[in-house]
């Protein structure tokens, strides 16, 4: 047992530089975007994001600063190994919300995934080991459904809750979903009916001005 263990672990060892450089991507690497400070003012240079941490580096000139979710409004750089830009902004979340007693807002960064009136905003979980982090690179995305009033709720895995969360379209949704190869944890499924909601609501806007 204890042979098998060592071989284990030696086996890991070899094996994270390999799996670190294909797969952490942009979390380790400087990428060229741009900061969108609380203040409003824009800075243009690298930037280099820290989803353990909870936090933003900003390279320019060689000088680098060091920026909480309290700092900015939004932030974006271009993933080469995704290929697209990727879009983040600052929302005031409470993990504890249906707590009356710990409810408090605290700043945190989303990635927005779907824009328009309901976002679909995506949190990467966190990796409390450097190793592990090496390891599996990106991690898994917990999802969020933000609304206009300023309200964010997390998806939990649940067609149910969808049917809740979008109930002034449920027979819409329910369409899509029946229509669709649904797995509930992966993104694109998710944002295809969020962006599919959002063009339902787009365009009863349109047909209520053209009838005015």
């Amino acid at each position: 047992m204890k042979r098998f263990t060592q071989l284990f672990i030696l086996l890991v060892l070899l094996a994270t530089p390999a799996l670190a450089q294909r797969s952490t991507g942009a979390i380790w690497s400087w990428n060229a975007g741009k900061v969108q400070l609380d203040s409003g003012d824009w800075l243009t240079g690298e930037v280099r994001y820290n989803p353990d941490l909870h936090l933003l580096e900003f390279g320019l000139n060689g000088a680098v600063q060091v920026f909480s979710a309290q700092q900015i409004s939004s932030f974006y750089f271009f993933d080469a190994g995704l290929g697209h830009n990727r879009t983040f902004v600052t929302r005031g979340y409470d993990p504890n919300r249906s707590n009356a007693i710990f409810h408090r807002e605290v700043p945190t960064f989303f990635e927005v995934l779907v824009e328009g009136r309901v976002q679909l905003l995506a949190h990467e979980q966190e990796q409390h080991s450097t190793l592990l982090r090496k390891l599996v690179g990106r991690g898994s995305n917990n999802y969020f459904l933000a609304y206009p009033d300023g309200r964010i709720i997390a998806y939990h895995s649940r067609l149910r809750q969808l049917y809740a969360l979008l109930a002034d379209r449920q027979s819409d949704v329910d369409f899509f979903v029946k229509r669709v190869h649904w797995f509930k944890r992966e993104e694109k499924p998710i944002a295809e009916l969020v962006r599919f909601y959002n063009s339902l609501t787009d365009n009863d806007h349109l047909s209520v001005t053209s009838n005015q």
